[in-house]
């Protein structure tokens, strides 16, 4: 509804449309063969224009900005998309009619010989350059193309099915005239003459949208990056970041599916072509994740016979008006600038485990700073503020809830109470204990000063020292205006308050942020005052502050607050300070005024109202005029922050240094590097922060630069030096310049990284370097590395003093004529497996040295592979000659030693046998004596005929044992491997012992438990094993008993133990328990007879019969003896198993 002129009234700016009224062209000719199929649309006369003359002036001013920094087409851009926001809404886009070209006489000479022009179309640039359905060029360079061929009067004649490779070749044989996308390279300057730069095609990084944001372009450097052959942001990059590993493509859509399909990390390139094949090709997994060159575009090449036609190229481009070039660009391109120029919030997993491990968070906000902070009459906080924090919600998961407060002083005490965590808005100027909890800024706009209507403010800040000026208590422009004594603030409780004391008289300014003091002035409904201008010296920035308790958060919030678009900060913007004045005249004056003169003449009142139709349509015009300013003002303001963001966010410090060396600006980064306030570094020298020693000569170094370079240059390759901190501390840096040229002078921007943490890595790498080459060289293995053909790379002082060489003699040798004769071929086999990639772990071979004496080695040989391939190999050997021979006069010793032990066991074994006989003969003779069938005998001889009876006994059982030792030994004793009851040979074993222990008053019992039954193997040596653990039990027990106990304790085993309450063995003494010959205690062995033989057979037969023996015992409170026998005892076929000598 159109606003009534009664009263000057506020309205909301509408959203600019860049777009407005387009449609993507479906035309089936040829865009370059053939003119437009419809006619240009007429010119929109300037009164149906919304962009009025002082706007235009504002954007010119813009224009020429970009144009003195070299941004021309850049400039071009700006305007076609300034001409397409004019528009009014829901109308078509004027299309405004190709003027005529001016040509001269020799130029039209020149086009008439040269009617038709070849050209070479990229068959894989769109949205730029393509081929279409019908095989047609199309495109935005083909539709420019068509345009730059209707004013020069020829005929472009695309030649197909050529690739980017084919036709660049096809340009330099010059079978092609022109090429219509081509950027300018030194290379192709050489068969190339190129137009002006007219196609902004600036590059991007894409990755997978789940990427974390690289900090630079050098960060990819070990990254596959997918590049397009022969593209010069190929060989850009490649320049750029050599450490990268290129993945060569053919075509911007493979670029893009490499990355997709995880076969590449990044790829570089147009940022156009990339959304246009990404939306085609429905490829959702990927971003946009950092800019690579936004200054990158095309340029029209020709053919260097032909090079009058670039400057003929560059009229006609010229030539096309701004608004047909944008609406060329709306229907192809769809992405907007500002996608472009804001990051997404990439958040690392270490941001988000951060962000999952927060409490909720309490966030204080204030109840009455409308539009920025307060609560609405429903109770809910809302404004600027609020709106910013529900997109970091958005995009971090965030729980908060809202702490409320009337005064900011009440909120930064529960601040720093510890009872609030973040505060939602927080000016500036806030008091310095908070300044270093605070993010960057997310709103910015200006103070502004109010006057009563018909007065004038001309001045800056100075201008309202000593007079009073109305605030808003609660207000930003009261906090702020608190740091100047000398104005006179006159507080009020509102904005429309402090309006009032301004018409009143009681106050001479009031000063308010601009479009929220304009909203409380219409809803208060009030006149009289007018808006005198902005206090740019005192712009009003928007923070939140973060608590040093949640301090990693802060960061965070930073990345978040940088990835908010443009479009969605002035979707904030218009919702609650998008009001701006508009001037009217009251209807009822202008009836009063036309009825008082009516009544004088009609002619009159004629004239009056055709004046009053004229003023209305000027004011019609002044407020758009002023809605628009105030909307490129805005534009600018957020252009600079995002700007001021970007700098402050990048990780290196900013140095602007003017022709005298004196700093001109510096960035927030290079205060926190040089530790230098801002006011401490504007004005000094450069070489206020280099060493004192380099001054004098940096001096001469940085005059004759600033001399001799050119604006416009890209920055020079980095150099590190060292520079210098306010403390004196030397800090090693690695520093870019890059001239730049304004209207004031020329300047150097100093582009400085911290590279102290790099310095100290190398340091360490060096470090490590030297202690692997002092290793290397020092150890004594022999080392060498060869490359593919075999030839000696290097060799270490180990085996050069082995092999008797010099290091230069040993590095010219070929490795077969160190390798003895007899190992050649092995060495041949062995080096063809290592060709394709294969390690040997363990290689023995022989080595000569100069004086062909033989060196045997062994060692490893390794490959080192890159993409797939050995490209050298490393040995390391060690001699062993020496061990070798230890190792051969050891085996032969052992041989001897064995060939020994089996004599000795032969000579055992024939002197038992030998034994036997006569002892035998001993003890028959004297039982027969005893028995008195050879006569009688008294008491004496008997007791003594006892004696040698048993005396022989003792000696018989010895021989036996040795005989049953030397007969194990030798491998010669055998078991038996037959059915047999386990059960029957127990009690049969019990029995004989019985009178033993009936003897020594000793108890024996016996326990079988279960289906201890017929087993498998030897029964005599089962029943030998059991004897000897009774009998040594008995021996060896003097009070108590013993108890035998058997079971089956599975499908597999029978166990056997023996249990005694005798006096036990000592810990220390049971290693030796089963060795032959040894007794556990001397007295022992004189107290109870016996040769230490008796366990020794006991445990070989166990293992012989496929079980164990094993024993527990205690000193002093008895032992356990415990035999395994198998159920069925292992099969070992026809042949009775033995057990070989264990030696």
């Amino acid at each position: 509804m159109p606003s009534s002129p009664g009263k000057p009234t506020l309205s909301r700016s509408r959203p600019w449309s860049t777009r407005s009224g387009y449609r993507k062209s479906s035309r089936t000719a040829c865009a370059i063969c053939s003119p437009p199929l419809s006619p240009p649309r007429p010119v929109m006369p300037l009164e149906s224009s919304a962009l009025t003359a002082p706007v235009a002036g504002a954007l010119m001013k813009k224009m020429a900005h970009l144009r003195l920094r070299g941004k021309g087409w850049m400039a071009m851009l700006l305007l076609g998309w300034t001409a397409a926001w004019a528009q009014a809404p829901g109308t078509p886009a004027p299309v405004t009619a190709l003027p005529p070209l001016l040509l001269g006489a020799e130029e039209q000479a020149w086009l008439d010989q040269h009617p038709v022009i070849r050209i070479g179309v990229d068959p894989a640039y769109a949205p730029y350059a393509f081929f279409g359905p019908d095989d047609q060029p199309a495109g935005i360079a083909a539709e420019i193309s068509a345009l730059v061929a209707q004013q020069l009067g020829v005929r472009f004649e695309p030649v197909r099915n050529l690739s980017w490779p084919d036709i660049l070749e096809a340009a330099r044989l010059r079978k092609l005239d022109l090429i219509t996308t081509a950027n300018r390279s030194p290379e192709r300057e050489a068969y190339l003459a190129f137009s002006k730069k007219y196609l902004p095609t600036p590059t991007v990084i894409m990755t997978r949208s789940d990427a974390v944001r690289l900090r630079n372009t050098e960060a990819l450097s070990g990254q596959r990056v997918a590049l397009v052959k022969a593209y010069s942001s190929t060989r850009a990059f490649l320049d750029r970041v050599p450490g990268a590993t290129p993945v060569f493509v053919d075509t911007p859509l493979a670029g893009l599916l490499a990355v997709s399909a995880g076969t590449a990390e990044a790829y570089v390139g147009v940022v156009g072509i990339n959304t246009y094949l990404a939306s085609q090709s429905g490829l959702s997994n990927l971003a946009v994740n950092t800019v690579f060159d936004p200054d990158n575009g095309q340029n029209f090449a020709v053919r260097s016979d032909w090079a009058p036609l670039a400057p003929l190229l560059d009229k006609a481009l010229a030539s096309i008006p701004p608004d047909r070039m944008q609406a060329i660009f709306a229907r192809w391109i769809p992405i907007t600038h500002d996608q472009l120029i804001t990051p997404t919030a990439t958040l690392t997993p270490h941001d988000r485990t951060l962000l999952a491990k927060l409490p909720e968070l309490r966030v204080g906000v204030l109840s009455n700073r409308p539009p920025f902070d307060f609560i609405n009459p429903d109770g809910k906080h809302v404004g600027v503020s609020e709106d910013t924090l529900t997109l970091i919600r958005q995009r971090t998961g965030l729980k908060t809830r809202l702490v409320v407060a009337d005064h900011m002083s009440d909120l930064i005490q529960l601040y720093q109470q510890g009872d609030v965590d973040l505060i939602a808005a927080v000016n500036s100027a806030t008091p310095a204990a908070l300044a270093a909890d605070l993010t960057e800024p997310y709103f910015v706009t200006a103070l502004g000063v109010f006057v009563p209507r018909g007065e004038v403010f001309l001045g800056d800040l100075s201008g309202l020292l000593d007079s009073q000026v109305a605030v808003s208590q609660e207000g930003y422009a009261n906090e702020v205006l608190s740091g100047f004594p000398r104005i006179v603030r006159v507080p009020r409780a509102s904005i429309a308050q402090a309006a009032q004391a301004v018409l009143s008289r009681d106050a001479v300014y009031m000063v308010a942020e601009t479009s929220s003091a304009l909203r409380s002035i219409e809803e208060a409904g009030l006149h009289g005052l007018s808006y005198a201008g902005p206090l740019s010296e005192l712009p009003m920035k928007l923070h939140i502050a973060v608590s040093p308790r949640y301090a990693p958060l802060r960061p965070i919030l930073n990345t978040v607050l940088s990835s908010i678009s443009n479009e969605e900060a002035a979707r904030v913007r218009r919702q609650w300070v998008g009001a701006h004045v508009e001037g009217g005249i009251a209807t009822r004056w202008v009836l009063m005024w036309g009825l008082l003169l009516a009544a004088f003449a009609s002619a009159g009142y004629l004239a009056f109202y055709g004046h009053n139709r004229r003023l209305r349509q000027e004011i019609t015009l002044r407020t758009q005029m002023s809605r628009q300013l105030a909307d490129a003002h805005a534009e600018r303001d957020e252009a600079a922050q995002r700007f001021r963001t970007m700098v402050d966010t990048s990780p290196n410090a900013l140095l602007l240094v003017d022709q005298q060396g004196r700093i001109a600006q510096a960035t927030a980064n290079a205060v926190a590097l040089f530790g230098y306030t801002q006011n401490e570094l504007l004005g000094q020298p450069i070489e206020l922060l280099l060493p004192e020693h380099s001054t004098a000569a940096h001096i001469k170094l940085r005059d004759d630069y600033i001399a001799s370079q050119s604006p416009g240059r890209q920055m020079n390759l980095a150099r590190d030096v060292v520079a210098r901190h306010q403390t004196g501390r030397p800090i090693p840096v690695e520093i870019r310049l890059s001239p730049l040229a304004f209207p004031e002078g020329r300047y150097v921007l100093a582009s400085v990284l911290d590279i102290t943490e790099r310095h100290e890595t190398q340091r360490q790498l060096r470090e490590s370097e030297e202690r692997f080459r002092d290793l290397f060289d020092h150890a004594s293995d022999l080392i060498y590395v060869l490359d593919l053909s075999q030839e000696f790379v290097y060799v270490n002082a180990s085996w050069c003093k082995t092999l008797g060489y010099t290091a230069q003699e040993a590095n010219a040798k070929p490795l077969m004529e160190v390798i003895a004769p007899e190992c050649q071929p092995y060495a041949a086999a062995l080096r063809e497996k290592s060709m394709q990639g294969e390690n040997h772990a363990l290689v023995q071979m022989v080595l000569l040295t100069r004086d062909k004496e033989r060196i045997e080695v062994e060692g490893n040989i390794t490959q080192k592979m890159v993409d797939g391939k050995s490209v050298s190999s490393r040995g390391i050997f060690r001699d062993v000659t020496a061990r070798n021979r230890q190792i051969a006069e050891l085996a032969v010793a052992k041989q001897k030693a064995e060939a020994a032990d089996h004599i000795k066991s032969a000579f055992l074994a024939s002197m038992s046998h030998e034994l036997r006989t006569p002892l035998n003969s001993v003890i028959g003779f004297t039982g027969i004596l005893l028995k008195r069938l050879a006569g009688p005998l008294n008491d004496e001889q008997a007791f003594q005929m006892g004696i040698v009876r048993e005396s022989a006994r003792n000696l018989l059982a010895l021989v036996n044992d040795v005989l049953d030792i030397s007969r194990i030994e030798a491998g010669e004793l055998r078991v038996a491997h037959e059915p047999f009851d386990l059960r029957a040979s127990i009690e049969k074993t019990v029995a004989t012992v019985q009178p033993l222990a009936d003897a020594a008053s000793l108890s024996l019992t016996t326990d079988i438990i279960g289906p201890v039954d017929i087993t498998t193997g030897d029964m005599r040596r089962t029943e030998q094993v059991l004897l000897n653990l009774l009998g040594n039990a008995i021996k060896f027990t003097r009070i108590g008993g013993i108890q035998l106990q058997a079971e089956a304790v599975d499908e597999q085993w029978f166990k056997v133990s023996v249990t005694d309450t005798g006096i036990g063995i000592a810990e220390a003494d049971l290693p030796i328990l089963f060795q032959p010959f040894r007794q556990v205690d001397n007295r022992l062995a004189r107290q109870h007879e016996g040769s230490g033989l008796g366990l020794a057979i006991s445990l070989k037969l166990a293992e012989l019969m496929g079980g164990r023996l094993e024993v527990q015992s205690e000193l002093g409170k008895g032992s356990t003896f415990t035999l395994w026998l198998p159920r069925t005892a292992p099969a070992f076929g026809n042949a009775t198993p033995t057990l070989k000598n264990p030696a």
